[in-house]
């Protein structure tokens, strides 16, 4: 096993995984060998699909999410893409560790791992703290609303901000399912875009805008884009759904 840590996150290589933890070294070694070997128990199945695979599991006594990313592991060109970069996994686990850094509420970030062949990534997943909670519902809109709104008044989005991708510790939002992203291009843009693509799960986090925002062009510019995208997205959606009933006719 060879590790360097210094001031930034732990990296080390063991039994051919590359990874990158927020964790001391010996434990994140430790933890991949029990995922390696399946030493872990499966407490509730979170998602199997073709994409993506995860579950809530107790591994050494320890309550976490596993996530692997099927897809992102399998495509060719996005094994392309990780000669130049960080897996999927590696770069999850970064989202998780910066949320942590600026001081936002979310799950713990442990590790992320991947294994190469030829320099690409072939393989991987990641593991994260799990968040006991409820799932946030339009009664709790103030407040997933202000934890959004906080996340882009440090210029970060988060990716996908439906109601379901919070869950409710008390009376606080915490943050799941986000992938963080620091937008270079049009920032303020960007960022009233993704708030528009919240409000179509929680519309009442309308009223959570200051007024100058909600009255500016680039508020109406966002939600023009934003619209647009959505009806995109579902085009897209019901025409692979139609493709794959032509193919089974």
């Amino acid at each position: 096993m060879q590790s360097t840590s210094g001031s930034g996150p732990v990296r080390l290589e063991c039994d051919g995984f590359r990874l990158e933890a927020s964790v001391p070294a010996a434990e994140a070694a430790s933890l991949l060998r029990a995922v390696l070997r399946q030493r872990y128990r499966v407490m509730t199945p979170l998602k199997d699909s073709r994409h993506c695979w995860a579950a809530r599991v107790d591994v050494e006594g320890r309550d976490l999410v596993l996530k692997v990313p099927k897809a992102r592991n399998r495509r060719s060109w996005e094994r392309f893409l990780t000669l130049f970069r960080p897996g999927e996994s590696i770069r999850q686990h970064r989202s998780i560790e910066t949320l942590r850094r600026l001081g936002q509420r979310g799950p713990d970030p442990i590790l992320g791992a991947e294994r190469r062949q030829a320099g690409r990534v072939v393989d991987g997943f990641f593991l994260y703290g799990f968040v006991e909670g409820r799932q946030a519902t339009s009664r709790d809109t103030q407040a997933v609303a202000e934890a959004l709104l906080e996340l882009h008044g440090q210029g970060y989005l988060r990716g996908d901000p439906q109601a379901q991708n919070f869950i409710m510790e008390g009376d606080q939002a915490r943050f799941i399912d986000f992938k963080m992203e620091r937008p270079r291009l049009f920032p303020k843009l960007r960022l009233l875009m993704e708030y528009s693509k919240f409000l179509e799960s929680l519309p009442f986090g309308y009223r959570y805008l200051d007024e100058a925002t909600r009255d500016s062009r680039t508020f109406r510019l966002a939600n023009a884009l934003q619209a647009g995208l959505s009806c995109l997205r579902r085009w897209r959606k019901g025409a692979k759904q139609h493709l794959k009933g032509w193919h089974r006719g």
